[in-house]
Formats: C-alpha cells, sequence, structure tokens
C-alpha cells in the first residue's frame, strides 16, 4: 500500500507545516507536523544522510526529512506506558537521524512533538487541525487490514510549497 504526503504550506507563525495525506492517489486527511528545516540540498550519498540531518534538525521541532519510508503498526513505549497497557500505534520507520515518529491525535504544534497529526479540518495558515482522533481512527482503519494482511506500506512525502494550495487540488503554475 502506497501513501503519499504533499506539504504544501507553512504556518503564519512558522512553527509548523501542514500536508495532505493520500492513500492510493486518494485524499484522505491533512497533516499537521513540525516547521520543514530541511535544505533544498541533499546528499547523494546514503552514509552521509545521519550526518546532513543533525546540522539541521531541532529535537521535537523539526518535520522529518522529505522521502519514502516504511510505515509500521507498533507498540509505543510512551502510550503504552501512559495507558498502562500495550499501546499500538502507527510508526514510520527507517528516517535518517529520527525515531519513534508516530501518526498520533493531537490539535496543534505544541502536540507534535516531532510526529504527524492527522485531521479533517485545517484553516489556511494555522499551526492546527481539527478532528484528529477521527482522522487517525480512519486512517488505522484503512492501514491496519494491510498490515494483517502482511503487506508493506509505504509514505512518500514531498516538499511541494510552491506546487499546492489545498486538499488534493494543485496549483495552476
Amino acid at each position: 500500500m502506497n501513501l503519499y504526503g504533499s506539504r504544501y504550506e507553512r504556518s503564519k507563525d512558522g512553527t509548523a507545516s501542514i500536508q495532505n495525506l493520500y492513500i492510493e492517489k486518494q485524499w484522505e486527511c491533512f497533516v499537521l507536523e513540525d516547521q520543514v528545516r530541511e535544505p533544498s540540498e541533499r546528499p547523494l550519498d546514503s552514509r552521509e544522510l545521519a550526518h546532513w540531518v543533525a546540522a539541521w534538525k531541532i529535537k521535537g521541532k523539526t518535520a522529518i526529512p522529505s522521502g519514502t519510508y516504511e510505515i509500521r503498526w507498533t507498540q509505543s513505549p510512551k502510550y503504552s506506558q501512559r495507558a498502562g497497557k500495550p499501546v499500538f500505534t502507527l510508526e514510520i520507520v527507517g528516517v535518517p537521524g529520527f525515531w519513534g515518529i508516530r501518526y498520533h491525535a493531537g490539535n496543534d504544534a505544541e502536540d507534535t512533538e516531532g510526529c504527524q497529526l492527522p485531521g479533517r479540518i485545517h484553516l489556511p495558515g494555522e499551526a492546527s487541525v481539527g478532528e484528529s482522533t477521527l482522522a487517525l481512527r480512519a486512517l488505522e482503519a484503512k492501514l491496519c487490514p494491510a498490515f494483517e494482511r502482511g503487506e508493506k506500506v509505504w509514505i512518500t512525502i514531498t516538499n511541494d510549497f510552491d506546487s499546492f494550495f489545498g486538499p488534493g487540488k494543485p496549483s495552476n503554475g
């Protein structure tokens, strides 16, 4: 299964970025994440990626670099400890210089902690999403059957700030 996250907007206050999230080319929801800080120049040698990321990453306040990554259904140590029982969430794995990047409910940039916050509502320019729990549950309901079938789930995230202006709507140039 393939997901596509198109980053199309930076918040007015500079604390967050917004993605359109698509599942197999079908718009699913908005995603709020931390500010994109990655420079446009990327090292060609994959062994240099972790060093490259370390040069610009601010822990808990930086979006993951654009790229293609696997999503897995894994137990969250943080949420399991809080709940006192095993809690599983969607996790993006294999991101150079990042770990524990999860999809979870939240409404504003303070809730991201470096993670991905799905939402059904987004006001342009704002560092927030609404109806996050509903969007998260809908996303999980679509991805979990793929995991149960043993399918791999991948997401490709791109920085399209100059190309998109809303949910599923490419600009005219």
